[in-house]
């Protein structure tokens, strides 16, 4: 696998210019250290996807940043319909995270929270891959659904795998499932409508 450039150009209109990134990389020292993710999709698509993870967690102070920072993209495929419809095409990303101190709850599990965060995050990313003008800053999560299905202990690397379920102009729709890597078992699961930013402002919201 190659090393991975982060190209803060191919991120959506929000991002920071050149100067920006600097200032804000030097004061949260955050970098992007996984290599190139496997999978179908071209260097391209991971390109951007990387990215735009990149610049939605620049900065630790967020909320959960610093969780979304230890985020690694390990794998994203895409596919089209038999008869070639670009329209049809699907993505899947696959991310890895190490359950942290910051993750658990009182029982030394995974919260609920945390998990509710991280399919957030990582519904966004198939729609980041089949990004156009509408998608390629994420969207707004407009309903999440999940359901809890198993504990997840500290120091467990978790699975997570993500796949868009329909794209259209206004919406999108992208499930997720979150697993125990060693041990093979359903953590949560669940689904995320998103709305386009298009047409929106932001700070009227």
């Amino acid at each position: 696998m190659s090393n991975l450039n982060v190209n803060w150009s191919l991120a959506d209109a929000s991002a920071p210019s050149p100067s920006e990134t600097s200032q804000q990389e030097s004061d949260v020292g955050y970098r992007y250290a996984g290599d190139m993710p496997e999978g179908t999709a071209s260097e391209a698509e991971k390109q951007v996807l990387i990215t735009a993870l990149v610049n939605w967690m620049r900065k630790a102070s967020w909320f959960a940043g610093t969780i979304g920072q230890r985020l690694k993209v390990v794998r994203v495929d895409t596919s089209t319909s038999p008869d070639g419809n670009q329209k049809k095409k699907t993505a899947e990303v696959e991310c890895e995270v190490v359950v942290e101190e910051d993750m658990v709850n009182a029982f030394d599990t995974l919260h609920g929270g945390c998990s509710s965060f991280l399919i957030d995050v990582c519904t966004t990313l198939p729609l980041i891959v089949l990004s156009d003008e509408k998608w390629g800053s994420g969207g707004i999560t407009q309903g999440l659904n999940v359901v809890f299905h198993a504990p997840a202990r500290a120091g467990s690397t978790l699975q997570i795998k993500s796949s868009s379920v329909a794209v259209g102009g206004r919406s999108a729709t992208a499930r997720c499932e979150i697993w125990d890597k060693k041990r093979q078992a359903l953590i949560a699961s669940g689904t995320n409508i998103k709305m386009s930013h298009t047409g929106l402002t932001l700070n009227k919201l």
